[in-house]
């Protein structure tokens, strides 16, 4: 009898070393390196596998960007602040940017102006001191170009309003032109990286729900957890899974762009064929990648008018105009040349508050035509 109690503990304690070796081995060759793991025990890695969709949807997504991982670039820029001031700074950078991207575009960078660019320069610094050194990851990021930590330099925070002596007529227009109610966005949901964060915090409408995150990105989405007023801590699986929707808003792209487009566009279209298997009676809009400023765009090519142009063309062809439609944002945007106007911007990217509310001002009347 003892020497069967001893068979199967030693039975069980080499089925828990299997199991863990597995849990380690799934843990820190896919999850670990993407920071997916969530810091889970690699002993339960196997068993919540077998009952966590969202890990195992995780899952599936690590393991296609260990696979695209020769094909992505390993360096991209960072992205901005998700809290933006509402005037730009008057004094210009000393110094260009110093922290690299953490995504490679598909051309080589070009190299940052080292004197102030002809238009009034707006971008804060980019490194912040709690930033990596330089060096560039040896593995693709799972968060890819342009965005910042949330807390800026606290010299570029909360400067004071520019004041309405820099208003665009050309943009204040979109409040008084026809457009749909607050009543339009009581079942929709936005979808987006830090850009729609600012919609979110500064010009919620309606009922709206929103799922954002500084960083997001088609490739990194299911690992994200986010909180809005009307739900808590879910993933956009769950949430999607939970609830029902009748728009769904999505604003992601600028994360990506400096990714090969094949790898983005594929990333993008499984992106929305699962919005569409969970929420097969809802209207998708995809809003075009706003453009950023000259200065910015000096970063590297894949911020080109030319290089956001030809993926929203791409975005563009995904819409069907039955169920999927495209808006762009750049048509009342960009200026001639295809950039963002430095005035709205404080860095380059992200908008000054009482454009954000432009930008609002502009969805409503861009979503008229779109059935409701």
């Amino acid at each position: 009898m003892k020497g069967r109690y001893l068979g199967l503990v030693s039975a069980l304690a080499v089925s828990m070393a299997a199991l863990a070796v597995v849990g380690a081995v799934e843990k820190n060759s896919i999850l670990a390196p993407l920071d997916l793991d969530g810091g889970m025990d690699p002993l339960k890695v196997p068993f919540l596998l077998a009952a966590d969709d969202s890990l195992r949807t995780r899952m599936d997504i690590a393991r296609e960007l260990m696979e695209e991982k020769d094909a992505s670039p390993t360096d991209a820029p960072t992205e901005p602040p998700t809290e933006p001031p509402t005037e730009p700074p008057t004094e210009p950078p000393t110094e260009p940017p110093t922290e690299p991207p953490t995504e490679p575009p598909t051309e080589p960078p070009t190299e940052p102006a080292t004197e102030p660019p002809t238009e009034p320069p707006t971008e804060p610094p980019t490194e912040p001191p709690t930033e990596p050194a330089t060096e560039p990851p040896t593995e693709p990021p799972t968060e890819p170009p342009t965005e910042l930590p949330a807390e800026p330099p606290a010299d570029v925070q909360n400067p004071p309003d520019p004041g309405p002596e820099v208003i665009n007529p050309d943009l204040s227009v979109w409040e008084s032109a026809e457009h749909v109610d607050d009543a339009w966005f009581d079942d929709a949901l936005f979808i987006g990286d830090s850009r729609t964060v600012g919609l979110r915090d500064y010009c919620r409408t309606g009922n709206a729900d929103y799922f954002c995150s500084v960083g997001m990105s088609v490739f990194n989405y299911a690992g994200k957890k986010e909180s809005d007023k009307s739900y808590s801590d879910m993933t956009l699986t769950q949430l999607l899974s939970e609830r029902s929707y009748g728009k769904i808003l999505v604003s992601l792209g600028i994360n990506e762009c400096g990714y090969p487009i094949p790898s983005l566009m594929a990333a993008y279209t499984r992106f929305i064929n699962h919005i569409r298997e969970l929420q097969p009676d809802a209207t998708i809009v995809l809003q075009g990648i706003m453009a950023v400023s000259r200065s910015y765009a000096a970063r590297g090519s894949y911020f080109s008018p030319a290089h956001l142009g030809e993926i929203n063309e791409r975005i563009r062809a995904l819409a069907d105009g039955e169920r999927i439609f495209y808006i762009d944002v750049n048509s009342a945007f960009a200026d001639s040349d295809g950039y963002l106007p430095a005035f709205v911007s404080p860095d380059g990217c992200h908008l000054y508050i009482k454009y954000y509310r432009e930008w609002m001002n502009w969805i409503r009347c861009a979503v008229l035509d779109i059935p409701a």
